[in-house]
């Protein structure tokens, strides 16, 4: 469950859901910081080698991945995991005093609720857990988390699509949700997410460091009627937008729009570039909504409304194409005519060889029969007589050039 695709819903949990514990309580701290989902994470400050922590979830799904803050290495030691209170094994952390989805577990049954605790935490900052949703877990007051590489997100103009990258925070380095971002350095680049819920929120990657401005209009329509507008707001994105007391270069799970109490139906959430001052650009990891259905089964298909237009961007008001780590994508158009040319010259170039064919044979058949009238001519004393055009035989002679003039004629009539 390292990325996210279109056929994958799910949900998330903050650290503070009722579903999950700590222990021992003393031993756990909450920490507050522009790096964590909804501003803080719980941290096991009071732990070490020989005296760690543990944690517990309970939740129905596929499958559950935790996020949050490794500790150093001289505290990064193996911890236990114990599912159901019957699987209990051992795992290791991927990476060192990083931000990151530090483990995820193995193919569970949605049909029931599962416990996975972990234990032997020692210098843990434990952000949150995203469950992967099945057939049967229910939905009901949940939050959805929707990853930019979604398809169900349509991105228009030139942005561009980061994967494998680490941002630097000036703390500990973090990773993206889904391990990969979108970054628009270009006005008129636009995206927009359909869905049914009550709320929605888009978070992405803050820069503290770079100078300038991006100004975006943020939109809330009817998915069927785009003139209704529900919600309207427009936001500059700038190095004052929000205080920094932490002296941050990048602040990941960074909160760029939210609005809550949208009515229980059907929504698109349009994000347009307006404005762009100096080197600054929008960076986007994920949305979340709360949605108005009740499991899997009852979550609308918009493509079906909307069309289904995919993840990839179409052309930009400016003519620009979608761009991956600065490599300009297919050109599809282009190659599609390309093709359409190719075939028509084939076309052209059998029926041109079709009709060469025909007017050679008719040429040699009336070369034929020109001669070989000569010669009858030439060998006749009285001639023959012409009726309507045709020369008609005497009786007894031979009809090879009634033949050959019939076979000259029906070759003529064929090639018009």
């Amino acid at each position: 469950m390292t990325s996210s695709t279109s056929s994958v819903v799910q949900i998330i949990l903050d650290h503070t859901s009722p579903f999950m514990t700590y222990s021992p309580s003393g031993a756990w701290r909450n920490e507050s910081s522009q790096l964590w989902y909804g501003g803080t994470s719980f941290w096991a400050v009071g732990t070490n080698n020989t005296r760690t922590g543990s944690m517990s979830v309970s939740f129905q799904g596929i499958d559950i991945a935790f996020f949050g803050n490794t500790p150093p290495a001289d505290n990064a030691l193996p911890f236990v995991v114990t599912i159901d209170s019957e699987t209990n094994y051992n795992a290791t952390y991927p990476e060192i005093r990083t931000n990151c989805q530090w483990f995820t577990s193995y193919a569970l049954d949605d049909s029931k609720v599962h416990t996975v605790e972990i234990s032997a935490l020692n210098q843990i900052d434990v952000d949150f857990v995203v469950v992967t949703v099945g057939n049967t877990t229910p939905l009901d007051g949940t939050t959805i988390i929707v990853d930019d590489l979604s398809e169900e997100i349509t991105w228009n103009g030139q942005w561009k699509k980061h994967t494998g990258l680490k941002y630097v925070t000036g703390l500990d380095d973090g990773r993206p949700f889904g391990n990969g971002t979108r970054e628009s350095n270009n006005v008129g680049d636009s995206m927009s997410f359909t869905f049914a819920g009550t709320n929605v929120a888009l978070y992405g990657i803050f820069d503290w460091k770079t100078e300038g401005s991006v100004a975006v209009n943020f939109t809330v329509t009817n998915p069927t009627s785009r003139n209704s507008i529900e919600y309207s707001e427009n936001k500059s994105f700038f190095i004052q937008t929000s205080p920094n007391p932490w002296n941050l270069l990048n602040s990941t799970n960074y909160p760029l729009f939210m609005v809550d109490s949208l009515s229980s139906g059907n929504h698109t959430l349009t994000l347009t570039v307006t404005e762009i001052i100096g080197s600054r650009g929008l960076t986007i990891d994920y949305l979340t909504y709360q949605p108005n259905f009740d499991n899997l089964g009852a979550k609308p298909n918009f493509s079906s409304i909307l069309g289904d237009s995919g993840s990839e961007p179409g052309p930009s008001p400016t003519g620009g194409g979608f761009q991956e780590s600065g490599i300009s994508g297919t050109n599809t158009d282009s190659n599609d005519r390309k093709r359409s040319l190719n075939t028509g010259a084939i076309a052209g170039g059998v029926v041109g060889g079709v009709v060469l064919l025909a007017v050679t044979v008719a040429l040699i058949v009336m070369i034929m029969y020109r001669r070989m009238r000569r010669s009858k001519l030439e060998n006749s004393s009285a001639g023959n007589a012409l009726i309507g055009g045709f020369s008609h035989p005497k009786i007894g002679e031979s009809n090879e050039t009634t033949h050959c003039k019939y076979l000259c004629f029906l070759v003529c009539l064929n090639s018009d």
